[in-house]
């Protein structure tokens, strides 16, 4: 049996540059939200938690999978994507599970890439397990809960006192 891997969704953002919310974009049918929801689901991410800010009611009242997910409101969004991250953290660290963060806005991550990255995950002894496309490190992430201190310091983007 497959350990627990919970799911955090960042889709908090407030699309300022796009001038509507981009959470509810279409992608091939499908809003970027409600994808990534099925993409979490698809990859037996549980629990899963999505934490959303700007345009909360609109967005939510769009996820279709609201019984499978747990949606969690970011009154602070606009301090950056470490204040979304917390909030979800805050509830995996009460389960001491590992967790992934996925982020809303990355359409062309599919499933078979985040069940890799799971593999990668279950089969090392690594803290975080990451994707790197290009030379860069984006998500989706997989952290063991040893790294919530560290991510419980985080203000904006950055650690406190950087």
């Amino acid at each position: 049996m497959l350990s627990p891997i919970a799911a955090i969704i960042l889709a908090a953002g407030g699309s300022k540059r796009f001038g509507s919310p981009k959470q509810l974009l279409e992608w091939h049918g499908e809003s970027l939200i409600n994808r990534v929801i099925r993409l979490a689901i698809g990859s037996r991410l549980d629990p899963i938690f999505v934490v959303l800010g700007s345009d909360y009611e609109i967005i939510k009242e769009n996820i279709k999978e609201k019984d499978r997910i747990r949606i969690i409101k970011n009154e602070n969004w606009e301090v950056g994507q470490s204040s979304s991250l917390i909030l979800g953290v805050k509830e995996i660290e009460r389960k001491n599970i590992p967790f992934a963060v996925l982020l809303c806005d990355q359409p062309q991550i599919t499933a078979k890439n985040t069940m890799g990255l799971i593999d990668l995950y279950l089969r090392n002894d690594a803290e975080i397990v990451i994707t790197e496309i290009e030379g860069k490190i984006v998500p989706p992430v997989i952290f063991n809960p040893v790294c919530i201190p560290g991510i419980n310091k985080l203000v904006g983007d950055r650690e406190q006192g950087q």
